[in-house]
């Protein structure tokens, strides 16, 4: 950083998402992997608008947003994870996408574009498919929605 250079901070929610398996799927089925992402991705992309969200970066079947309120990411992710349960209701096995979602509360530099430190927190990462794992300080603002603590993640994915 130059020195005297003023930088710009907010503080965030930051919503990561991707698809359990993905590469795999698109080693099986291209097209149909292709199509299922983009069905998907209109639920996702509405549902994030709808609580205020704004997408700042995807990449192939990876997602960040960052909100205004902790509370209106929580309650997006869980949306999510709804309404694409009803789309993969009506799908074949085969076709069904998964998605794991994080969020994460923490300060974000502003220059334009996001760079968060949020996004690249472990938690975010390490969920399983069709769960929100979530920092202690979600938890916390999120105490009228019915959640639960599954315990302390550590590297691979398991818990304390």
């Amino acid at each position: 950083m130059v020195e005297g250079q003023v930088v710009e901070r907010k503080l965030a929610a930051i919503f990561a998402a991707d698809v359990v398996g993905y590469s795999h799927l698109m080693q099986l089925d291209e097209m149909r992997t292709l199509r299922a992402l983009r069905a998907s991705r209109t639920i996702v992309d509405r549902l994030i608008a709808e609580h205020r969200g704004r997408i700042f970066t995807t990449a192939g079947d990876s997602v960040l947003a960052d909100f205004p309120s902790a509370v209106d990411a929580v309650e997006c992710a869980l949306e999510v994870q709804q309404a694409i349960a009803e789309e993969n209701a009506q799908r074949p096995e085969g076709e069904r996408l998964r998605f794991r979602i994080g969020v994460h509360l923490g300060d974000v530099i502003v220059d334009g574009d996001l760079h968060a430190q949020a996004a690249q927190h472990p938690e975010l990462r390490l969920g399983l498919a069709g769960l929100l794992l979530q920092s202690n300080f979600i938890l916390r603002s999120s105490e009228s929605l019915a959640l639960s603590a599954l315990g302390t993640p550590l590297c691979g994915g398991l818990l304390r």
